[in-house]
This record gives C-alpha cells, sequence and structure tokens, in this order.
C-alpha cells in the first residue's frame, strides 16, 4: 500500500518490522506469567532500538508514522486486551512526543483456514465464510483505537473493513484479486488496490 501511494504522492518511507512483534511498547504477544519468551525478549529489544533511533529520524525529516500489526495474536481475553491498549497509548504517546503524526492500521478480518488453501479445493462462495467469533476480537481493539483516535488530533484510523466486506460479508476473492494469502494477511495485489481508501489519510502524514 505505502509503496504504491509513495508514487503517487512523491514521499519516500522506511519500514522497520520485526515477525510476530507489534508496535506496542511493553507488551508482546507471547508473554506469560510475567516471563517473555526468546521471540517476545527480541521484540522488546526491536522495539527498544526504534524507540533511540526516533529523534535521528526527526531530524533527518520524519513526519509521520503508520502502525499495522496483528494487534492481539492468537490473545483475545480482556486481559490481553487490556495490556495492548496500554501498549498502543505508549507507542502512541511516545510519537507525539517526537511531534509526528500516526496512523493506525485496523486489523484485517481473519478466517478460520488459509485462503488461498480454500480457493484452491473449494468454491468462491464457500471460502467467504466468515468467523463471527473471530470480528468479536477485531472490534475490541478496533473500539480501543477509536478511542485513542478522538482523544488525539494527531492520530487517526484507517480501516478497510468496508472494502474488504462489502455488506457486511467478508470475501476471499474481490473480482479478480485474491485477497488474502493465509486466514489474515492480504496479499500484494490487495494491499495495492486498497491504497487509493487511505490516500487522504497517508497525504495527512507528510
Amino acid at each position: 500500500m505505502l509503496e504504491e501511494l509513495s508514487g503517487v504522492l512523491q514521499f519516500s518511507f522506511l519500514q522497520r518490522s520485526f515477525s510476530t512483534c507489534p508496535p506496542l511498547i511493553g507488551y508482546s504477544h507471547g508473554y506469560s506469567q510475567g516471563h517473555p519468551r526468546e521471540n517476545d525478549r527480541n521484540c522488546e529489544l526491536f522495539k527498544e532500538a526504534l524507540t533511540d533511533e526516533l529523534a535521528e529520524l526527526t531530524q533527518r525529516g520524519l513526519s509521520g508514522v503508520v502502525l499495522s500489526a496483528s494487534w492481539l495474536g492468537r490473545a483475545s481475553s480482556e486481559s490481553h486486551l487490556s495490556l495492548a491498549e496500554k501498549g498502543l497509548r505508549n507507542t502512541v504517546d511516545l510519537l507525539l512526543e517526537h511531534g509526528l503524526r500516526v496512523v493506525v492500521v485496523a486489523p484485517t478480518p481473519v478466517f478460520s483456514v488459509p485462503m488461498t488453501d480454500c480457493l484452491a479445493r473449494r468454491t468462491v462462495a464457500s471460502c467467504s465464510t466468515y468467523q463471527r467469533r473471530l470480528e468479536k476480537r477485531r472490534e475490541a481493539i478496533l473500539s480501543v483505537m477509536h478511542d485513542i483516535a478522538e482523544e488525539e488530533p494527531g492520530v487517526r484510523v484507517v480501516d478497510f473493513h468496508a472494502q474488504l466486506c462489502p455488506g457486511g460479508k467478508c470475501h476471499s476473492l474481490l473480482g479478480d484479486t485474491v485477497v488474502y494469502r493465509d486466514e489474515h494477511h492480504l496479499t500484494t495485489r490487495a494491499a495495492r488496490e486498497l491504497s487509493p481508501y487511505a490516500r487522504n489519510d497517508i497525504e495527512w502524514l507528510l
């Protein structure tokens, strides 16, 4: 999405990502009784390095940040939601303190099986059976995101739900575009095709 828009709006961007490591300061997916697993230790080190890098990046002209992740991972309990909310607020506060604008990308729908596998074996209609129970988890963290955006004028939320789920039904195929490469990650083509719906908010970051 950003690559597509960078050509249209003439901006450059830097990506920083770490597998299974949401940009939530003080929270990682794998915490268990206060003791993070190895990936979580590395995740925290990664976020510390990014925190240290922020001042330099802003001096070099960084004006805004896009935050995107599988926000709750496998966790859906109220305790994990509370920790994720605190982590997101910590991250947003840090970015705002550096004078940056923030766009938070809402979570995409989550299916129970990989959509590419499903489409290879079944009909398109049968591969558009969205899991409502998983939507409740999406709605919970989305509510947190909108609360933060309402409180902070320097924060916006980009949500592609209307495009991915027209009429309330989430599809594995839109036109001739395969939307997901697994249960919830968008394909490159789908991300590019969704870019016009984020243009105004990304332009606001610049």
